[in-house]
């Protein structure tokens, strides 16, 4: 039996799972890009071996469609100038590409595998929006049904939560959460492994791409693939267009500590902390160089009701919802109540250990693009997933 923990984003899905002492962790860009079916293209995207599929065009006989799926979508789109499609939107299944129900299963069953009885997924949702009037229920059952014909024990985990379980055990579990990703910033206050409060705002990464394309009259495509230069730095913008994406991130924090300001005044009765509060951040939003020291002078420039201490950023922020969802599904692996198992370590003891993640086995002759994808998930992968990269502790400065 095996548990697994599984961050359904916006722009990725990220997936950890735990067998016995082995962890193997995986991400996939959660887009698409679609092309008329022509037979020569088949083979060629075969040859290239990316992924795709072929599927019947609705409504028109003898029509075929193929559906490039993942990072390759995302290099299509900005190629060919066009916006990457995406089955979710604004951090929930998007009402705009529901007849898109079979990319998410298969970007789902890619980073989370199929399951062999009574293995246990906890998967990642976003807390109820503040700016927005709707609801996470749809989108909760919706994954819970996707994750059940994969075989799993499927149950939801608020996102800036599982951040903290992730992040926070030399907290006390006790920290403000900050899961900056695509559709939705996520922001959970933890005391001791349990929620004060917790919501969400409809600005972060997808926000800062519209504004950018918009005052710049750049696509969307184009604004997302500059804000993820491993060149580019918040705090030393080099042209206009970087210039634009350092202005929205400034509004798009000053937006969410807004609203944080809000929830702690709320809250302020239930919140009793001896030591100033510490702040953890995760996300793909999260990556640009610079982010902490902005969020730091924002946090500055927008005090919170109570004293906060460390800032710190996720080592891995792409990889911090699912690793906290993982430790949540170890946990109930582990419960006695669960078909009895009490140790899944061998006697190890290894159930609180995160190894760097399990490289996939290379293949051979790989294309040039191939090399290149491998490189950057190996980036991102190796990074470790525990600890923090970097810190600034606000009450000595």
């Amino acid at each position: 039996m095996k548990a697994v923990g599984i961050d359904i984003g916006t722009a990725f899905m990220a997936g950890a799972q735990y067998h016995k002492d082995n962890i193997q962790a995986r991400y996939v860009r959660n887009g698409f890009f679609v092309m008329p079916y022509v037979q020569q293209r088949e083979y060629m995207l075969r040859e290239s071996k990316v992924n795709f599929i072929v599927k019947p065009r609705p409504n028109v006989p003898r029509k075929k469609d193929i559906f490039v799926i993942g990072n390759e979508a995302f290099d299509m789109a900005v190629l060919f100038g066009q916006e990457l499609r995406r089955p979710m939107a604004s951090g929930v299944i998007s009402a705009k590409e529901r007849d898109t129900e079979f990319i998410l299963k298969e970007i789902l069953q890619r980073v989370a595998g199929t399951a062999e009885k009574g293995d246990i997924a906890y998967y990642s949702i976003p807390a109820t929006p503040v700016d927005r009037d709707m609801t996470i229920t749809y989108h909760t059952e919706i994954f819970r049904r996707f994750l059940t014909e994969l075989g799993y024990i499927a149950t939801p985990i608020n996102e800036a939560t599982a951040v903290v379980y992730a992040e926070c055990e030399g907290t006390g579990l006790t920290a403000l959460s900050l899961d900056f990703g695509a559709g939705m910033t996520n922001t959970a206050l933890v005391y001791r492994g349990l929620d004060v409060f917790s919501f969400s705002v409809a600005r972060s990464g997808d926000f800062i791409d519209r504004q950018v394309s918009q005052s710049i009259g750049i696509s969307i495509s184009d604004a997302t693939a500059e804000k993820e230069k491993n060149t580019f730095d918040l705090l030393a913008p080099k042209d206009d267009v970087e210039e634009a994406i350092v202005i929205f991130y400034k509004n798009m924090l000053d937006y969410v500590l807004e609203h944080t300001v809000i929830a702690m005044e709320q809250h302020k009765q239930d919140i009793k902390l001896s030591e100033p509060l510490s702040v953890v951040i995760a996300g793909g939003t999260s990556m640009p160089k610079g982010f902490l020291q902005l969020l730091t002078n924002a946090l500055k420039e927008n005090p919170l009701p109570i004293p906060v201490g460390k800032v710190w950023q996720a080592q891995n922020p792409v990889m911090a919802v699912c690793k906290g969802c993982l430790r949540v599904a170890q946990k109930a692996l582990e419960d006695p109540k669960t078909d009895g198992v009490t140790d899944i370590s061998n006697g190890k003891n290894l159930k609180h250990q995160y190894p760097t993640a399990v490289k996939e086995e290379a293949i051979k002759e790989k294309t040039p693009k191939e090399k290149r994808d491998d490189a950057e998930r190996a980036k991102v992968l190796s990074q470790g997933v525990s600890g923090f990269a970097e810190s600034i502790d606000i009450s000595k400065v």
